[in-house]
């Protein structure tokens, strides 16, 4: 699901939640008396569910379920589902590796040039190939979640985790008692793993997501909600970018942007600049690691 910052669907968009309980049916969007935007969904089949926007909580509603009295209209957001047919774009949600060759980021596959990710069959399927001194490679963290317990003892499990992170008793019963908890966030993917195995060996089901990537110059990517940022903490320098494909994208820090004006929000302060110039001051300053 996407934000719009205008009523035509065609100026600002922004990726506010992805695995919808619903994907057709009837939408209501409103806000609670708490300021949070939420979604009343009822599929085709009558299954209702209750979508925090704001906290990113799915909650499924009793049938015979009212929607609450205290829920006021919103005037101003302009939400569109991506299967709703308008949205052409697709955005990217996960992080999974990325590297530096021939001046070139690449990240998850995709090759980033001239304001696009696009594939590139010759870096990605040759770039084995490519010397090593010649290529930067990004290393993994990751978050671990629990999932669910399947049969194994709780005080075995809460009792793993405790000694393996720096969890209390009562935030390590509150994971048991979850779905979608994080166990360990943004440690080396290889502690994640190690956990991982440890837990399921006692009956959890967990699953992990890479949360970032990084070298050890200092240069660190992210990716929250379709927006990739690319930081190097030697410079200070910090870089936006949807992670979007079929499309001319934008690139933007704190202060400048460049790129597809159709993802700035309206009255933005950003100052506007050629892609060549942003290029040069930013992008490069990021790949070849100069301040």
């Amino acid at each position: 699901m996407y934000k719009f910052h205008q009523a035509d669907f065609t100026k600002g968009v922004e990726l506010v939640f992805v695995n919808l309980p619903v994907t057709s049916g009837e939408f209501l969007l409103r806000k609670n008396n708490k300021n949070h935007l939420v979604l009343y969904c009822k599929s085709e089949k009558g299954i209702k569910y209750l979508v925090d926007i704001s906290t990113k909580e799915i909650r499924a509603l009793n049938q015979n379920h009212e929607f609450p009295n205290d829920i006021t209209e919103d005037q101003k957001i302009f939400l569109q589902l991506q299967k709703s047919g308008y949205l052409k774009i697709s955005v990217k949600q996960t992080l999974e590796k990325a590297f530096i060759a021939e001046n070139t980021l690449c990240i998850n596959g995709y090759k980033f040039d001239n304001f696009y990710f696009t594939r590139n069959d010759r870096i990605i399927s040759n770039g084995f190939q490519i010397e090593q001194k010649d290529k930067i490679e990004f290393s993994q963290k990751a978050n671990l979640y629990f999932k669910k317990n399947k049969g194994g003892a709780n005080l075995e499990i809460i009792k793993c985790i405790r000694e393996h992170t720096d969890k209390s008793l009562q935030e390590a019963t509150a994971i048991l008692n979850s779905t979608g908890s994080i166990v360990l966030n943004d440690v080396l993917l290889v502690e994640a793993e190690s956990l991982k195995l440890k837990l399921e060996v006692l009956g959890a089901v967990c699953y992990i997501k890479i949360s970032s990537l990084y070298t050890y110059d200092g240069r660190i990517i992210t990716l929250n909600h379709g927006t990739l940022k690319l930081e190097d903490t030697t410079y200070g320098i910090c870089i936006f970018i949807p992670f979007v494909l079929k499309s001319h994208t934008i690139v933007a820090t704190n202060e400048y942007y460049a790129g597809n004006s159709f993802y700035v929000p309206t009255g933005t302060k950003l100052k506007k600049i050629s892609e060549a110039e942003f290029t040069t001051k930013f992008l490069h300053s990021f790949i070849n690691k100069k301040g």
